[in-house]
């Protein structure tokens, strides 16, 4: 309002500036939080390294002692990944597998594509899956659905795409009960709400990674010692540990396999929250 174009240059500057120090942050934040690190036993003689293998840093420090960190991709002798090699024992010992890309945050798309440049630049690319996929977005076009939705919902997990169709069949539940009509698009109360639990779904996503972050053990020699005696770092495993701590029945553990009780309790707590949405999203907005 008002502002000559020079500070909305300025402003658009600081703006993007300030978002992608966030995003940068985030994601660091992200990958260092979950990151895991597995025991594996893998004999490697350093100075003749496999074809696709090769060392990317000479000292990498893990619990205490140092290691080689080695890459290994497109290596038919040692499966693709991150690796750190025990110079004592003359073989990889521990596989470090970052935060974002893993179990906890897989990165399907970004999964995707390293497979299809990994394929090319080793000249080992699946041509007979890449010739199906073609063939396969010829007959979906020619029946006249969208080939890219289509090839989304093939390559992403069915736990993702499960939950989407969840919420496509609210909304359509909510446009064949409701009287309103499409027109409100992005403004409705029903993308609103569900903006909301994306947002909050994203905050505590991230506060659970600062906490898992602050509980690893080696957090207090990566941070000043006045912020670690200050946050009394690490902090305890079960500090956070509500559910195990009063509803153990139904909490669950990555340990052992889910119960029966647990399953009916995530499925009831996802009814709920499907039912919300249907009625938030069936109300008019003031």
């Amino acid at each position: 309002m008002g502002a000559t174009p020079v500070l909305q240059q300025w402003g658009l500057l600081v703006g993007v500036t300030i978002s992608t120090i966030a995003i940068g942050a985030t994601l660091s934040l992200m990958n260092k939080g979950l990151e895991k690190f597995s025991p594996v036993h893998i004999p490697v003689n350093l100075q003749a390294l496999p074809t696709g293998v090769k060392i990317e840093r000479d000292s990498f420090e893990h619990q205490g002692k140092n290691y080689v960190l080695i890459n290994a991709l497109g290596s038919r002798e040692i499966p693709d990944g991150e690796f750190l090699y025990d110079r004592s024992t003359k073989r990889i010992e521990v596989q470090w597998a970052p935060g974002i890309g893993g179990d906890k945050a897989p990165a399907p798309q970004a999964r995707l594509m390293a497979t299809v440049i990994n394929g090319i630049l080793n000249q080992r690319l699946p041509w007979r899956l890449v010739l199906m996929g073609v063939a396969l977005v010829l007959a979906v076009e020619i029946l006249g659905i969208r080939s890219l939705a289509f090839a989304v919902g093939t390559y992403l997990s069915i736990g993702t795409t499960a939950t989407m169709f969840a919420g496509g069949l609210i909304r359509w539940l909510v446009e064949a009960t409701s009287k309103k009509g499409k027109e409100e698009g992005e403004a409705s109360p029903g993308a609103l709400y569900s903006s909301g639990l994306i947002a909050a779904g994203g905050i505590f996503g991230l506060l659970g990674i600062v906490i898992n972050l602050l509980q690893d053990p080696e957090i207090a020699t990566h941070v000043p010692g006045w912020f670690a005696h200050v946050l009394r770092l690490p902090w305890r495993a079960d500090l956070f540990a509500f559910g195990p701590k009063h509803w153990p029945s139904l909490a669950p553990s990555n340990l052992v396999p889910l119960t029966d009780a647990q399953s009916f309790f995530g499925l009831m707590m996802f009814l709920v929250l499907a039912a919300s949405l249907f009625i938030f999203a069936r109300k008019k907005l003031d």
